[in-house]
């Protein structure tokens, strides 16, 4: 029988959104290698400096700074990294697309209407720049501005500081223009953020719309109102970085950048299930197509259907809304079906839906239609896509035209 390799995690094992990288590790393992993995039962982790001294064929960071760094250099055993707290420069290296992100959640909040957006990042973090290029960029592209501020890690605020910076955080969020779309840097901190605006008596979603990052399920379920995030697509992260490391344990060549893996689709949850819509009947028309089609995208919607929801004539709907929301009734209904199959096609489930099935499951007639609507409303064919989000930035090459 051939010997396990043991393998070492390094870093905190615990944090909810982890789990799911260990997972694509675990399933990478189960399939490929040959592994036993090595923690601190306690502490969940074992240092980096101790496996100089372990028998240990490879390990698996997934916190790091500029000392482990230089000690993962030295200790000469295959090491891959996961955490993106610091710029990494020399070790192999499997992340989310963290910029990416930051843009999906811009994006989120710039297709519910937000004119005034902000974000509230963490202090010395490298993913927490990157978010922020990322939101940054996307509400640029879309002519407008954002707010951009940043604090400290909770942890390092003491007890006894912890009331004010809780003050400075909710006087920051009094200050900033309402309605407000706002991203947060990870989920724990959204979930506090939302409290805060509790505090200072301003309304989630109404006044203010949050999106969180990661997709940590029990944190977003159990905030008040439920956080919408971005996930991190932390199963195929685990299971790239357990590529790599299957590699370098054959002795090959490590990969020259680091592997950007793409987040998935903003999760929609209560804190962004708003509509900035100064007319009342185009908001109702609005909220009412996109909660229908999210729950209900198979039933055939017609634009008698929305007239009869809000009460107007046909005419008077069909008029004002290319005022308010640039586009017709009809082109509206295309934008919601094709978030929901740009969602569907961002899966990394195997088997994978077929491009017909997805045309079904978001309720258009028929595949050409689907593909007409996402060609026109994305700029690239469903197919292309989805090549797209399956490879890493350095890897995207052009798709043969359909």
């Amino acid at each position: 029988m051939k010997n396990h390799q043991a393998i070492a995690f390094v870093g905190p094992l615990s944090i909810p959104h982890r789990e799911r990288m260990f997972r694509g590790i675990v399933d990478f393992a189960q399939s490929h290698g040959n592994w036993r993995f090595l923690f601190d039962p306690e502490l969940q982790s074992i240092s980096l400096a101790s496996l100089e001294h372990c028998r240990v064929d490879g390990a698996f960071i997934f916190w790091s700074t500029p000392k482990d760094t230089e000690v993962a250099r030295r200790i000469r055993i295959p090491v891959v990294n996961l955490s993106s707290e610091v710029e990494q420069t020399g070790l192999p290296t499997v992340l989310v697309d963290s910029r990416m992100m930051g843009r999906l959640a811009a994006e989120h909040l710039l297709d519910r209407g937000f004119k005034h957006l902000a974000y509230f990042g963490r202090r010395g973090a490298w993913y927490s720049k990157l978010r922020a290029e990322g939101f940054q960029e996307a509400v640029t592209a879309a002519g407008l501005a954002c707010k951009l501020f940043e604090d400290a890690p909770l942890s390092r605020h003491r007890t006894d500081d912890l009331r004010r910076w809780m003050d400075a955080v909710e006087a920051r969020l009094r200050e900033l223009p309402l309605p407000l779309g706002l991203f947060v840097v990870h989920d724990h901190r959204a979930r506090i953020v939302a409290e805060l605006c509790h505090l200072a008596k301003l309304r989630v979603p109404d006044d203010v719309a949050i999106v969180g990052a990661n997709d940590d399920t029990i944190v977003c379920e159990l905030c008040r109102p439920s956080l919408s995030s971005v996930p991190n697509n932390g199963w195929e992260v685990g299971y790239r970085a357990a590529q790599e490391m299957h590699r370098l344990l054959q002795r090959k060549r490590p990969p020259k950048k680091t592997v950007f893996v793409q987040p998935g689709a903003v999760v929609p949850r209560e804190s962004t299930n708003t509509i900035v819509i100064d007319d009342p009947e185009v908001r109702i028309a609005a909220q009412f197509i996109r909660r229908h089609i999210e729950d209900k995208p198979t039933v055939p919607l017609s634009i008698e259907d929305v007239v009869a929801r809000v009460a107007v004539s046909r005419r008077w709907l069909e008029q004002r809304f290319p005022k308010l929301l640039g586009c017709s009734i009809k082109q509206y209904m295309d934008e919601a079906r094709v978030r929901m199959a740009k969602r569907l096609l961002a899966q990394t489930d195997t088997p994978k839906l077929r491009l017909y099935e997805i045309a079904e499951k978001c309720g258009f007639e028929n595949h050409q239609r689907f593909k007409a609507a996402f060609e026109r409303l994305v700029g690239m064919t469903p197919r292309h896509y989805r090549a797209v989000l399956a490879k890493t930035p350095s890897d995207i090459e052009p798709i043969p035209p359909e």
